[in-house]
């Protein structure tokens, strides 16, 4: 659970504001694998291949659903373009709520 407190009535008002626009919106639970920016192609591409190979077993598969995860094999492409579409959409509620990092 995130909360926002402060001793002002209106900071308050505001975190009140970003808990309602975060009621509305979808946060992800995800876990990602992830290399460093300048890893060589073939091997993002190599493990992005063998990463959806195990991901796409049956029984591993099963077992991640039944822990409430829902695992999903995407392409490097399609997981960078997820990563930058979350990136700016959670920028957004972070910006329109005024949220600071302490």
């Amino acid at each position: 659970m995130h909360g926002v407190t402060s001793a002002t009535s209106g900071a308050s008002v505001a975190a009140a504001s970003w808990r309602s626009e975060f009621a509305q919106a979808d946060p992800p639970d995800c876990s990602r694998f992830a290399v460093p920016k300048d890893t060589p192609a073939e091997i993002v591409a190599t493990l992005n291949r063998e990463i959806n190979a195990v991901l796409a077993d049956p029984s591993l598969r099963a077992r991640l659903i039944a822990l409430g995860a829902e695992p999903l094999v995407m392409s490097v492409a399609d997981a960078a373009k997820f990563v930058a579409d979350e990136t700016a959409k959670w920028g957004k509620v972070i910006r329109d709520a005024g949220l600071k990092a302490e």
